[in-house]
């Protein structure tokens, strides 16, 4: 009896592609589900049915901004090996492979394969202050790019009416600065 079937998902904003080897040689199904949480339930009820002959399920998945989060940490609660990684890994893994064809299912399969060759470290499921600190650094990455487009929309601003509302516009986004940079130091 094999120990470890293999699964790799590719992440889109709507969806996941998926598909599973038990030997890193032969994908031994496929399957498209939505990337949210009722996708995530059938997703899991369909892995059911290829695990019974498995004593673990290891996934692996690209980091894709924030669209494979949920997922990962569905499958981690569900107690199985979730492995997120960067996609220049897969990305040299499929020049290795030669491979040139790209779509949402080959990607799914090329990570499959690379989670039965490489067996890539299993990634730990954050601290609930962690992710919250992830998530408020992003937001202050965000409100940081959006006064800096105002800034320069007001320096080359000819309307006195407009530019009043850009002083606004900038400093309440200034003030929003602040209070997202004293939650994170809290």
């Amino acid at each position: 009896m094999n120990t470890v079937l293999y699964s790799g998902i590719d992440v889109s904003k709507a969806k996941l592609d998926i598909s599973l080897t038990e030997d890193g040689k032969r994908i031994i199904s496929n399957a498209t589900f939505d990337n949210n949480l009722q996708g995530f339930k059938k997703l899991n009820n369909w892995i059911k049915k290829y695990s019974i002959n498995f004593n673990k399920i290891h996934f692996c998945m690209e980091s894709t901004s924030i669209y494979h989060e949920e997922i990962a940490e569905f499958l981690q609660e569900q107690n199985f090996i979730v492995s997120v990684i960067n996609p220049y890994q897969s990305k040299a893994f499929a020049g290795s492979r030669l491979l040139r064809t790209k779509n949402d299912k080959v990607d799914a399969s090329l990570l499959t394969y690379y989670c039965a060759i490489h067996k890539p470290q299993e990634t730990i499921k954050l601290p609930d202050e962690i992710k919250k600190l992830r998530r408020l650094v992003r937001y202050l990455n965000q409100l940081i790019k959006s006064r800096a487009r105002e800034k320069t929309r007001l320096h080359s601003c000819k309307d006195r009416d407009v530019a009043n509302v850009l002083k606004g516009t900038i400093l309440f986004l200034s003030q929003s600065i602040s209070q997202i940079e004293k939650l994170i130091k809290d």
